[in-house]
């Protein structure tokens, strides 16, 4: 698949034919190996590089132009995402954290300043409309209607958890070009199960796992950071950044495609 395109593409067998073995450790291989070296994480001080533990969550900042203006959104259910709200609130973004439950009504304070708390949640299957600009309600929405509501051309740092509806939403994103507009993506994969409308056989699930993250590679996001998630998610905390994004916020040259991450089409 190329990164112009608008419609996700299965992969190739990894062997050929279909084979559970095979497309196991064709994704595990592909999400457990980072392709960009992170020298500076948030919290390592302007030289040196942190530590950053199984389980955790990491922002790089490697491409962060300090100064420079900054949104970031959370999505998350668990209210586990403490640690990413704060480091980028003291990043001085603006920060937005998206629950459609009643828990958070007020925005959530530090010394940095706050959380923007909204009650959408995204949707993979309703089409991109014109949004009224401030307006979200709590009717699940695309992440380009998000990010159209609240005025916002892009994200630069994305936390997502969904709970298995990663796969569904990641492919509307191919689709409506959302991936152009978010720098870094910080996503939990939950591989215990298919996930929300995701079907076939156990191979063809693997495959399309692995064809939704060829496709993040081919949009131009390279894996940073690869931590085992949540125990009881049986998958995994992706740290992805954007290889070809926005100058202003990343000074790197384009990565030249790897053959062992190729994206062509079948």
């Amino acid at each position: 698949m190329r990164a112009t395109d608008r419609k996700l593409v299965l992969q190739p067998w990894a062997t050929g034919q279909p084979s559970f073995t095979a497309e196991v450790q064709r994704l595990i291989q592909f999400i457990t190996t980072p392709e960009v070296k992170c020298s500076r994480w948030q919290g390592s001080g302007e030289s040196g590089s942190a530590y950053v533990g199984e389980g955790s969550e990491a922002l790089c900042l490697n491409y962060w132009a300090a100064g420079r203006p900054c949104v970031a959104y959370s999505f998350s259910l668990d209210g586990k995402d403490a640690g990413i709200l704060e480091s980028t609130l003291s990043m001085r973004c603006d920060v937005h954290r998206f629950d459609p439950s009643t828990r958070h009504k007020q925005g959530a304070g530090s010394g940095y300043g706050s959380v923007q708390h909204h009650q959408a949640w995204l949707d993979w299957k309703r089409p991109c409309t014109r949004p009224h600009r401030g307006v979200l309600g709590t009717i699940p929405r695309s992440l380009v209607d998000i990010m159209d509501s609240l005025g916002h051309s892009m994200v630069h740092v994305l936390r997502a958890d969904l709970e298995s509806a990663e796969w569904r939403v990641l492919e509307s994103w191919v689709h409506d070009g959302a991936l152009r507009r978010i720098s870094q993506l910080i996503l939990t994969v939950h591989l215990q199960w298919a996930g929300f409308e995701v079907g076939g056989t156990d191979a063809e699930v693997v495959r399309f796992w692995y064809s939704v993250l060829s496709a993040l590679h081919s949009s131009g996001f390279r894996l940073t950071h690869s931590s085992p998630g949540p125990r009881h998610t049986g998958g995994k905390s992706l740290t992805y950044h954007h290889a070809f994004g926005d100058a202003k916020y990343r000074a790197t040259a384009p990565v030249p495609s790897d053959p062992a991450h190729s994206g062509e089409d079948e």
